[in-house]
């Protein structure tokens, strides 16, 4: 997947009418990832971007969930009721992506170009360049629907709730779907999201599934990180009763994960036939816990799929009102009051005391315990290891805000190791957000875009310097605006003792004292500066006063 452009022809989450971004095609045949990098002051539109495409890719997942109207009618009538914007976008999509078919020879290597179009109070429309030349609109719901990403995984930091909010009502109208199909005996299991945020739930399921299942070469490329040995340990609870504590009506595929976990797990205590309705697992990481996760789900990504599903069951403990009510949230604001945190008490789908083995550690370390980065790049990382399709999309926001600096230098070296050695290469696009030099420094400068606000309007540029291999300074100074290598309490003392002047100077004493104040300072530029202005004048004084 290859993001081209995006313009809006209206005004739309804190970008003006007519932001246009164009991001470079180049790195098509490159093997390693290249990530897009948004770097620029706090609100200088940056996340904005992030925003807009987490909210568009939702409205077109949403256009195309089995439950919505069958035709374009339908389609309008809906979007009428919605907020009114526009924008025009473009992206390539890897060929073979979705089962594409067809007569599509216009492409770059071994990609197809989409373009969608959302004209002010209409529908989004759907065109795909075909051999003449020209943009051949699609029309059937199920052909559209192959030309979205095939998936799109949303991280934030921070509380930004715009780009969560999607991601969330998304989540909502997936089990609104199985549940739609539930009730006509269509035994259907929830849809394969193509839409997921990464929270604090999902770290879980992604550590689980790449530890359980896993090439020993990438697992260790986080574990040399993380200073982390294997995993020892985890449970699992399935408790199929829901809000009213009525029993969960089990589909096929959910009856045969729980049957298979139960052959994968060390233990387990079977309630469900009970008045309980309760399943718990019990699973320590042996060899042959290993093999029989491998031959009942083949693969980190498979497990992480089903357990995704097991888990989106815990929309169940929700009552029917608060779910209607999150589908249809207009604002990020609303939703966040929304949402309630699921409990052990009222979960249907939870893993517990997950426990990890590090090196030099003789008893097994609780996850919890592990540092906000340790799990951030658990998530991030992790993601990465685990989401293999082609014609995926990332949107990181910050993702390395909780690293300390040397893992902030090895993040895209990291993502490199995890990607490397693919024949076609991962054929995904991931943007990220940033404020560190560390990460800018391994990215390409033609993949570097930095914000700028003025008057309201954001703009766009690839920076005049070549990022890639830049010095923390020079990217500090040229991308951030930040002249001063050090803080600003500490440079504002080191710029008064530069301010003394010839005539300011009582004697040599003076001078030696304001040496020994220098001297307080770390080492830096700054205060080489000073260093150096106090012995010019020394040397000025000694002059004068020879006459």
């Amino acid at each position: 997947m290859k993001l081209l452009k995006l313009k809006l022809l209206s005004s739309f989450r804190g970008l003006q009418e007519g932001f246009n971004i164009e991001f470079n095609s180049s790195d098509l045949n490159a093997k390693s990832l290249q990530p897009i990098c948004f770097v620029g002051q706090n609100g200088s539109g940056k996340s904005n971007v992030m925003e807009v495409l987490s909210e568009i890719f939702y409205e077109l997942e949403l256009m195309h969930l089995n439950y919505a109207s069958d035709n374009e009618e339908d389609d309008e009538k809906e979007t009428e009721e919605k907020e009114t914007y526009g924008y025009e976008l473009e992206y390539l999509l890897p060929l073979g992506t979705g089962n594409l078919k067809g007569n599509i020879t216009a492409r770059i290597d071994a990609y197809q170009k989409i373009r969608v179009e959302r004209k002010i109070g209409d529908s989004p429309v759907f065109y795909r360049l075909i051999k003449t030349g020209e943009y051949f609109r699609v029309t059937d719901r199920n052909e559209r629907k192959k030309l979205l990403p095939t998936k799109i995984i949303g991280y934030s930091s921070g509380m930004n709730e715009l780009i969560s909010s999607p991601f969330i009502m998304m989540r909502f109208n997936y089990f609104h779907e199985y549940e739609m199909n539930m009730e006509e005996d269509i035994m259907a299991d929830i849809e394969d999201s193509r839409m997921f945020y990464m929270d604090y739930e999902t770290n879980s399921l992604i550590l689980i599934s790449n530890y359980l299942i896993h090439d020993d070469e990438k697992i260790n490329i986080i574990n040399e990180i993380l200073n982390v040995n294997k995993l020892h340990s985890f449970r699992i609870v399935i408790r199929l009763t829901d809000y009213l504590g009525d029993e969960i009506k089990k589909t096929a595929t959910v009856e045969k994960i729980i049957n298979n976990l139960k052959k994968c797990a060390t233990c387990y205590k079977d309630e469900l036939q009970s008045e309980k309705k309760i399943i718990t697992l019990d699973f320590f990481a042996s060899k042959a816990s290993h093999e029989a996760f491998k031959y009942y789900f083949k693969t980190a990504s498979e497990l992480y799929r089903v357990l995704y599903l097991l888990n989106s069951l815990n929309i169940y403990s929700i009552p029917n009102y608060k779910r209607e009510k999150i589908m249809k949230s207009k604002n990020a604001s609303t939703l966040a009051g929304l949402v309630p945190k699921t409990t052990d008490d009222n979960s249907v789908f939870r893993i517990e005391n997950i426990l990890l083995y590090k090196n030099g550690v003789a008893e097994p370390i609780h996850y919890k315990k592990f540092s906000d980065g340790e799990h951030q790049l658990m998530q991030t990382i992790g993601a990465l290891l685990l989401i293999e399709d082609p014609g995926a999309l990332f949107l990181l926001d910050e993702p390395e805000t909780h690293f300390n600096p040397q893992w902030r230098s090895k993040f895209v070296s990291t993502l490199n190791k995890i990607t490397e050695n693919e024949v076609l290469g991962r054929q995904q696009e991931l943007i990220l957000t940033t404020h560190s030099p560390f990460i800018l420094s391994d990215c390409q400068t033609h993949n570097v875009y930095k914000f700028d606000r003025n008057d309201g309007n954001v703009t766009t540029a690839n920076p005049r310097i070549n990022t890639y291999g830049a010095s923390i300074d020079v990217l500090y100074e040229e991308v951030f605006g930040q002249e001063n290598t050090i803080s600003d309490l500490a440079n504002s003392e080191i710029e008064r003792l530069k301010n003394v002047e010839l005539d300011d100077i009582e004697g040599i004493e003076h001078i030696e004292e304001i040496r020994r104040l220098a001297r307080q300072f770390g080492e830096s530029s700054e205060k080489f500066e000073l260093l150096d202005h106090l012995s010019r004048l020394r040397r000025e004084y000694e002059k004068k006063q020879r006459g």
